[in-house]
């Protein structure tokens, strides 16, 4: 990808010499804008090609996505590889509320939240794979919090 992120706008510059030769000889306004046009497209396409590194992980992420499994999320981390919850997670969030279940429903549906020192304002804390984005530096983590009654007050993705 590097190097066809720097030969791209040079071949731009093939078509730039063309037309200047090509309307060498016809009205300057239409050599002017045919300069101009092209002079724009190699100035803009590496920062196209930029845009579009960008996004192309965006979109391979939300077409990898998974419906929510409970079975499928429990046997996940024997695969650290291939982070299953966090192509599911935006169903789960979506679809299951986990908003006013009991602590048991939780376990019962997610499994055992392993031991972790992270984020110690929740109760229950599952880790999901590393974070989605372009610069994935960190891991992404489902926390819960649970209200006095043992109750989910909120459910959210958080950040390490």
């Amino acid at each position: 990808m590097p190097v066809l992120f720097w030969i791209v706008p040079f071949m731009c510059m093939v078509p730039l010499v063309w037309s200047i030769f090509r309307y060498r000889r016809k009205s300057t306004v239409w050599r002017g804008l045919t300069v101009i046009g092209m002079t724009l497209l190699v100035i803009a396409s590496p920062f196209l090609m930029f845009l579009g590194v960008l996004t192309a992980d965006g979109i391979t992420e939300h077409r990898n996505r998974l419906s929510f499994d409970s079975a499928m999320w429990k046997a996940s981390l024997a695969h650290p590889n291939d982070p299953v919850r966090l192509r599911m997670i935006d169903d789960l969030l979506k679809h299951n509320s986990l908003q006013g279940m009991a602590e048991e429903e939780v376990i019962s549906l997610l499994g055992k939240p392993p031991k972790t020192d992270y984020f110690p304002d929740y109760q229950l804390v599952y880790w999901l794979g590393p974070e989605r984005g372009f610069i994935s530096i960190d891991s992404e983590w489902l926390a819960v919090r649970l209200g006095s009654d043992r109750r989910v007050t909120e459910a959210r993705i958080v950040r390490d």
